[in-house]
């Protein structure tokens, strides 16, 4: 069984990038015939951004991508197909365990589910005399119930937003995607 080779593609996946960290793709493995099943789920990114999972499907590129890597850099022989609702990635043969690109395996990521902290008193009272320049308003939410309120809010309002065709395009013409260099 080629198990050593498809565990350094599989590790090059995980290590794949995807909007906030989701990781929405799940990994169907076949060792015996080296065959690797990618398919989205759905249920892993329900954020108003994945709108038509179109950011999963970006998240699965660079699966991909890292897999195509890591196989190219250990010189193994591969091919990659489109299946119904899946892409399949097969190894050509049994081969040993490989290395990873340094840029994938050196990537640098959260990797775990955000964890609030508090912060000492000190802090807090240092930012609530904060003034924002130019007239704007900076607003510091200390409490977790209202953080969570605030959350909800935002959700909401991100929905709103991005599930209308007219309201999405306006949105997007005032984002700023050049650097402010």
């Amino acid at each position: 069984m080629a198990i050593a080779s498809i565990d350094t593609i599989l590790e090059a996946a995980r290590l794949s990038p995807s909007g906030d960290n989701t990781q929405p793709v799940r990994f169907d493995v076949d060792y015996a015939d080296r065959i690797i099943r990618l398919e989205l789920d759905p249920a892993r990114d329900p954020s108003p951004m994945n709108a038509a999972q179109r950011m999963a499907r970006i998240a699965m590129g660079a699966a991909l991508e890292n897999m195509t890597q890591t196989a190219k850099l250990n010189q193994w022989q591969f091919e990659w197909r489109i299946e119904s609702d899946a892409l399949v990635f097969q190894l050509a043969l049994d081969y040993p365990a490989g290395i990873l690109n340094a840029t994938i395996r050196d990537r640098v990521t959260n990797r775990k589910q955000y964890r609030p902290t508090e912060l000492a008193n000190d802090v807090c009272e240092s930012l609530r005399h904060v003034t924002a320049p130019d007239d704007s308003c900076a607003v510091f939410v200390f409490s977790p119930n209202e953080r969570m309120e605030l959350c909800k809010l935002i959700s909401e309002a991100d929905s709103i937003i991005l599930s209308s065709q007219p309201i999405r395009s306006s949105f997007l013409d005032k984002v700023r995607f050049d650097p402010l260099c």
